[in-house]
C-alpha cells in the first residue's frame, strides 16, 4: 500500500466518520442523537477542541490548497448542506427564530471573527495580491 498524503488522510478520516454516522443512523437513530447531545454538552470545551482541530486540519489543507480554492470547496459543501437542510425548513425556521432572540452575534463572536478574517484573506488574494 502506498503512503497517503496528509490531505488524503484527512479525506479518509472524513469518509470513516461519514460511514460511522450513516451506520449508526441506520441501525439506531436515537443513539446518534444521544452521542451528539453528549458531544455538545459542554459548549466551551467543544469549541476549544474544535478550534484546535480546525487549526491542525487547516495547516494541512493550506499546504495543498490556497484560501481561494478552500472557499470554493466550502461553497460546494454549503450547497450540499443546503440540500439536506431544505428538507427540514419549518424546523430550521423555528430554530432560527429562537437563536435570533438570544443575542446571536454576541454568542457567535468567535466564529464571526474567524469568517471575517478568512473572507478578508480571500479578498486580499483575489484583488490585492
Amino acid at each position: 500500500m502506498m503512503a497517503l498524503t496528509p490531505m488524503e488522510i484527512l479525506a479518509l478520516i472524513l469518509v470513516i466518520l461519514i460511514a460511522i454516522k450513516l451506520f449508526v443512523l441506520y441501525v439506531k437513530q436515537r443513539a446518534w442523537l444521544n452521542f451528539t447531545k453528549k458531544l455538545y454538552s459542554n459548549p466551551q470545551t467543544f469549541t476549544i477542541v474544535s478550534l484546535i482541530l480546525a487549526i491542525i486540519v487547516g495547516y494541512f489543507v493550506f499546504q495543498e490548497l490556497t484560501i481561494v480554492q478552500a472557499f470554493g470547496v466550502m461553497l460546494f459543501l454549503t450547497l450540499l448542506m443546503g440540500i439536506g437542510v431544505a428538507q427540514f425548513k419549518d424546523d430550521m425556521f423555528e430554530f432560527a427564530d429562537k437563536i435570533y432572540k438570544r443575542k446571536l452575534l454576541k454568542r457567535a463572536r468567535l466564529v464571526t471573527i474567524i469568517w471575517i478574517v478568512l473572507s478578508l484573506w480571500v479578498l486580499w488574494e483575489l484583488f490585492l495580491r
